[in-house]
């Protein structure tokens, strides 16, 4: 199809799986690139959260045939300080001031997803207006708590002690309509994280050796975080909630039992392995 009122066309293939493209089509797509004219632009797109179906043997022959007839571009997400940065300038194009640690203090509670950070972003430079700062009390007075920064809270609740408040963070997020298995395993992954500290500083190590040996990347206010809420609860302790989260984990996987109730069970074996009983 030839353009209308524009130099170009746009063929814009969405959600294309690379390790899903058998020969067959791979042969009439390298006829097709054939006849492509210089006035059509075609564009395969993809998202995966797995590094590894870059590489893959299965990946490589349709990457091939882009490379041989066009270009591929790798679009990863930006971390750490990369991250924090695109916050920082974000803000000063507002004529606003969005210091690092309050760019973790809005990673934390928003995630990493630059679309979201960016609104959030935003809404807080309109908040403070120009010439203002960014402070933690503005972020949580004006941001949204993301899924995984809620049940962080619930972490939190649990180290605390605080069972009343924990299960109705718990309702919180069952109200939300949230998987039981994605809940206990970001509870899961925040409980790793304690222990993994909490095992460095036993063998008299600094917490951002985890982020070498377990590939946290520029998740390292992750690994602060840990590191103060682990400090005064013993690795028995810890070794306990994670036997619990196991076998919470097996459970929910393989029994046909009432899943919150699972997961309230849990909860409150936590709270009681977190103050030694």
């Amino acid at each position: 199809q030839l353009p209308l009122f524009s130099q170009r066309t746009c063929v814009w293939v969405k959600g294309l799986d690379p390790e899903g493209v058998a020969a067959a089509q791979r042969g009439m797509l390298a006829e097709l690139l054939e006849q492509l004219g210089t006035e059509c632009v075609l564009l395969f797109t993809f998202v995966s959260p797995d590094a590894k179906k870059l590489k893959s043997a299965k990946s490589r022959p349709l990457f091939s045939l882009v490379e041989k007839n066009g270009c591929l571009v790798l679009l990863q997400p930006r971390e750490g300080r990369d991250l924090n940065r695109f916050l920082h300038e974000a803000a000063l194009q507002e004529k606003v001031l969005f210091e690092a640690e309050e760019c973790d203090e809005l990673i934390a509670r928003a995630g990493t997803d630059m679309e979201t950070l960016r609104h959030e972003t935003e809404k807080l430079c309109a908040y403070v207006g120009a010439g203002g700062k960014i402070t933690r009390e503005a972020i949580e007075l004006v941001c949204c708590r993301s899924v995984n920064a809620s049940i962080y809270d619930l972490s939190k609740l649990v180290l605390r002690g605080d069972y009343g408040a924990a299960m109705e963070k718990l309702d919180d997020l069952f109200a939300l309509r949230e998987a039981p298995v994605g809940i206990l395993a970001a509870l899961s992954s925040h409980f790793l994280d304690l222990y993994r500290v909490s095992v460095l500083r036993e063998a008299r190590l600094p917490a951002d050796k985890a982020g070498e040996l377990f590939s946290y990347g520029g998740r390292a206010f992750v690994l602060r975080n840990a590191a103060r809420d682990s400090a005064r609860i013993p690795i028995g302790r810890l070794r306990a909630c994670l036997g619990i989260l196991s076998r919470t984990d097996l459970a929910l996987k393989s029994s046909s039992a009432d899943d919150r109730v699972r997961l309230e069970q849990a909860v409150t074996e936590l709270i009681v392995a977190v103050r030694g009983g």
